[in-house]
């Protein structure tokens, strides 16, 4: 038995409801920036009404302004999350286009590529979608399927259990090119969201396929692959 994780379609069906938690983080970041430059004249009132900025700001005896907006604000605090989620979800995508010859070598890259796709999702904040009715355009799943035979064709089957299913259960496979396929399919659709410049959508789009698509294959791959490299 394969277990072949289902790909949900269609924003409105992903939606959820969750609060903003990195948004006092966000003032910190920001009120830090500010320190830093030596800026005595910005809001931070407008910080998504973060109570904790207002706070720190009298503590830090900074005068209010109303020179930046909420969206300037909201920018200087999320360019980072940007930079790591755009930078490793290509990082993933250039080495399934293109992988070592060496199959070891290859190997320990695509450790570190998901590796990077892990912290990148770790360093966001979680946001909601700016809409709920636009969808990336679907992608070429055969396309993304052969590459991935073509650049990684050692990474086959290999067994499976859920961790939550108790020790009766039946053992199924994982299918590494199936991982590294799913993977690369969630991972062009944010950088669609990036590309169009609907930054909340791409952050929340990845946030959301770590929990509930990619993520698991990224993590059934990266055990199999530790296996492979340190144990094989």
């Amino acid at each position: 038995m394969v277990r072949l994780l289902p790909k949900p379609r269609g924003r409105a069906a992903k939606r959820r409801l969750a609060p903003s938690i990195g948004r006092d983080l966000a003032a910190r970041w920001i009120l830090k920036q500010v320190q830093d430059d030596g800026i005595r004249d910005v809001s931070f009132a407008c910080a998504h009404g973060s109570s904790a900025a207002t706070e720190m700001l009298g503590k830090a005896d900074m005068p209010l302004d109303s020179m930046l907006d909420s969206s300037a604000l909201s920018s200087m605090a999320i360019n980072d999350q940007i930079a790591n989620v755009e930078s490793s979800c290509r990082a993933y995508l250039d080495l399934l286009r293109s992988a070592p010859a060496d199959p070891r070598e290859r190997q320990l890259l695509l450790a570190t590529a998901l590796d990077h796709l892990c912290a990148a999702y770790n360093q966001t904040s979680d946001v909601e979608p700016d809409s709920t009715d636009v969808d990336a355009p679907r992608t070429d799943m055969k396309q993304f399927g052969g590459q991935a035979a073509s650049s990684f064709p050692e990474l086959g089957f290999y067994p499976q259990v859920h961790p939550l299913e108790g020790f009766e259960q039946e053992i199924g496979q994982g299918w590494g090119l199936d991982d590294l396929t799913d993977i690369a399919s969630d991972l062009a659709e944010v950088l669609w969201f990036l590309d169009q410049r609907r930054v909340n959508d791409a952050i929340w789009q990845f946030r959301w396929g770590y929990e509930n698509h990619w993520g698991h294959h990224l993590h059934n791959l990266r055990r199999y692959l530790h296996n492979l490299l340190y144990w094989g």
